[in-house]
């Protein structure tokens, strides 16, 4: 009796991590053909900063599933910014990416992220708070069995320029006042100027005479003070510096300072409706 026995052997194919082929870091969307050396927040406002480029899979690109980017102040390291809990406006933002052109045929994929970059981003260049330091972008890429693959050996780096800006209101009124009186805490206009940059914020004052109906107050007149009392310092028609306003960055909440106008009301020789203007300039403090 002869029996018949035939041997085969088969080898499990294994798993191939993605890995990312290029990164590139814009303030415009797939168009640099380099990263920008400076991202410049906007004043006020979000600014989208782009990260995109290829990834790839050995097993094919339809293997990637996922590809997400940390970006933030290099000091922070990405062990600081690889979870949502530690996301934050000033120095930590994190964001899901779009993947196109993947298909069964090609190991690459293209990706793009979206990031909403805040006004107050930390600053690392001219006066910014982290001048001595830069931005890294980590991407960040998983495929269907969750292996992963990152650029952390060659990471990519940029600055977040320093940007100067406040915002004031347009108007301000002291109301109705009697001839003879001076304003006090109760009747004097208030000015908050706001921070709307990534860098502390000195100013410049000035003024013009505030023309009446009838006849004219000198700019003298008009003082500013940054605490609600009654007086202050004379405004000029000189641009005065205000080199202790120091107008601090945002790290939560929005940031204001209050500056307080009084006027002195000559007891003749103006009437009706006065209006001037006064002119402040932001610079860094």
């Amino acid at each position: 009796l002869l029996g018949f026995f035939f041997l085969s052997s088969q080898s499990a194919k294994g798993n191939s991590p993605p890995t990312i082929s290029t990164a590139i870091v814009s303030s415009i969307s797939n168009s640099a053909t380099s990263s920008e050396s400076t991202i410049v927040p906007s004043p006020a406002t979000t600014k989208t900063v782009y990260v995109f480029g290829t990834a790839s899979d050995a097993d094919g690109g339809l293997d990637i599933s996922t590809v997400g980017v940390s970006f933030f102040r290099t000091t922070i390291t990405y062990a600081g910014c690889d979870a949502a809990n530690e996301e934050n406006n000033n120095y930590c933002y994190r964001a899901g990416c779009t993947i196109t052109e993947a298909s069964a045929s090609s190991t690459n994929v293209h990706y793009e992220c979206q990031i909403p970059l805040q006004y107050y981003a930390d600053a690392t260049t001219g006066s910014g708070a982290y001048a001595t330091t830069t931005w890294t972008a980590i991407v960040k890429a998983t495929d269907v069995a969750t292996a992963t693959g990152d650029n952390t050996a060659s990471p990519l780096l940029t600055e977040i320029g320093d940007i100067v800006a406040i915002s004031i209101p347009s108007t301000y009124t002291w109301g109705t006042l009697e001839l003879g009186t001076n304003t006090s805490s109760s009747t004097n206009a208030s000015l908050a100027v706001t921070q709307t940059g990534n860098t502390v914020a000195d100013i410049y004052l000035s003024g013009t005479d505030l023309t009446c109906t009838s006849g004219v107050m000198p700019v003298s007149y008009v003082s500013y003070v940054f605490t609600d009392t009654f007086g202050g310092t004379a405004l000029s028609a000189s641009s005065t510096h205000i080199s202790t306003f120091d107008l601090p960055l945002r790290t939560a909440g929005p940031v204001t300072k209050d500056i307080f106008w009084n006027l002195s009301v000559p007891e003749t020789g103006v009437g009706g409706t006065c209006s001037g203007t006064v002119t402040v300039t932001s610079v860094g403090g």
